[in-house]
């Protein structure tokens, strides 16, 4: 058995290795605009709120697996602020029509 203090390591690298992941973009930015210009406002709006609150969300449990309060924090409220820009995605859906 590794013990808790082992576990919170564990789950600490496994944590920073899949936001590495979810922040990796090897697009170039004449790709992403173009990809944009596929996307409606709304969508794109959708996505971008979905993957902040992913981080958010990453930063937050790591922020309790290891004790620091102010990266919880951060994580929650970067969470909260992509779950507000996913909404504003849901209003342009909404009046597109």
């Amino acid at each position: 058995m590794i013990g808790a203090r082992g576990d919170r390591r564990l789950l600490l690298l496994l944590l920073v290795r899949l936001q590495s992941l979810l922040l990796h973009d090897n697009r170039t930015a004449r790709d992403r605009k173009r990809e944009s210009t596929f996307m409606d406002s709304s969508t794109h709006d959708k996505v971008e709120g979905t993957a902040k609150e992913a981080v958010g969300k990453v930063k937050e449990e790591t922020g309790k697996a290891i004790g620091n309060q102010d990266l919880q924090d951060r994580g929650t409220a970067e969470k909260v602020g992509g779950k507000v820009e996913r909404k504003v995605g849901d209003v342009k859906k909404v009046f597109e029509k």
